[in-house]
């Protein structure tokens, strides 16, 4: 009955080939607000909420937004860090999660239970735990050996200034 849009982005020209909510005459204009009216010539009976704001600074309010959903489409095109924090909180939550992908032309659609456990998209293919760190440099483009240090990069963007909110217990 309710439909949640997210993202802090607006329209582009170079967004047109892939995105079908919006036109060139939306060029400017924030997607979500482009999604929310585009969706509602189409609509019969969901509440299209929009929120345009930077998911990474603003993660309290996507956890909080995440537990009013029944399940959580990711689209935002912003890495791999970001689609394993998205992903570990709808299992967290226990919320289906879909994720999904353009490039080149092809659209990748994944979809994951949210059942704790389930496999997810981050131990889908892993059979042992070696198996799961190689998908997973597999998955950032880097060595095995590499994954300490991809690590500690990640902490330290944890600590930077006005990101305390990552570290946030999704309890609270």
């Amino acid at each position: 009955a309710k439909i949640i849009l997210l993202d802090c982005d607006s329209y582009d020209a170079s967004n047109l080939t892939r995105q079908c909510l919006g036109s060139l005459a939306d060029v400017g204009e924030p997607k979500v607000d482009v999604a929310a009216r585009n969706l509602a010539a189409h609509n019969l009976r969901s509440v299209v909420e929009t929120h345009h704001l930077d998911a990474m600074v603003s993660w309290p309010e996507v956890v909080a937004l995440a537990r009013q959903c029944t399940v959580v489409f990711n689209g935002i095109d912003i890495g791999p860090m970001w689609d394993f924090c998205v992903n570990s909180l709808c299992k967290e939550l226990g919320i289906p999660y879909v994720a999904s992908q353009s490039f080149d032309w092809r659209l990748e659609v994944e979809f994951f239970s949210g059942n704790p456990a389930c496999v997810c998209e981050w131990c889908g293919d892993a059979s042992t735990p070696d198996a799961w760190t190689k998908n997973l440099a597999h998955h950032f483009g880097c060595s095995s050996a590499a994954l300490p240090a991809l690590e500690s990069r990640f902490l330290a963007f944890v600590e930077e200034a006005g990101r305390e909110a990552w570290k946030l217990d999704v309890q609270t």
